[in-house]
Formats: C-alpha cells, sequence, structure tokens
C-alpha cells in the first residue's frame, strides 16, 4: 500500500503530490456531499487502480491521459462546472468498476 501511495505522489499533475496513507485513507473514505470531494475519492481510487496495473481497456497510456484530466478539472474549480465536475466523478466511478475492461461512462 506504501508503494502505491508513493507511486500516486509522482502521477501526473501535482493534485496528490506528497500524499500519505492517512490522507488517502481520509480521502477514500469521505461522504462529503460535495461533487469535488466526490471526484477526488474516485480520481484516488482510480489513481490507485492505475498503480495496481489497472487500465482502460489494457491501455496504460490511455488511462493516464483520463487520470490528468481528472486531475485537471478537480485542480480548476473556476473553469469547471459543478455539473462537468460530476460527470468526470461519473466516469471515474465507471473505470473504477470496470476492473480494467470496457468503461461505460456516463449517458
Amino acid at each position: 500500500c506504501n508503494n502505491y501511495t508513493k507511486s500516486i505522489g509522482s502521477l501526473a499533475l501535482s493534485l496528490y503530490d506528497g500524499i500519505t496513507i492517512k490522507t488517502a485513507s481520509s480521502t477514500l473514505g469521505s461522504t462529503s456531499s460535495s461533487t469535488r470531494d466526490q471526484l477526488s475519492r474516485q480520481l484516488l481510487a482510480a489513481q490507485y487502480n492505475y498503480a495496481n496495473g489497472v487500465y482502460i481497456n489494457g491501455n496504460k497510456t490511455l488511462t493516464y491521459c483520463f487520470i490528468q484530466w481528472g486531475e485537471r478539472v478537480h485542480k480548476n474549480p473556476t473553469k469547471y462546472s459543478s455539473s462537468y465536475t460530476g460527470y468526470a466523478r461519473d466516469w471515474f466511478k465507471a473505470f473504477n468498476c470496470s476492473q480494467g475492461g470496457r468503461v461505460n461512462g456516463p449517458q
């Protein structure tokens, strides 16, 4: 778990730079109804999946770009509406449920 957490700290943009297991646990266990907090929870789970070798249809590069998109949405709340942030959250939730196969995102 510690190695995965360290690798997440250097993945994609700087959203989770220096993340600790304690912070990751708090983020993953959050029950906040905030769309941004929910995106953070799903995005962090996706990064753990990525660190564990789970990729969209087995495509590591595509999954990396997908994670960069999620971090960009999360880091720029003034550029992206709450509904768009929710759209991103739903895509990450779908990825986390896909087990590395096809991702059936929001409609």
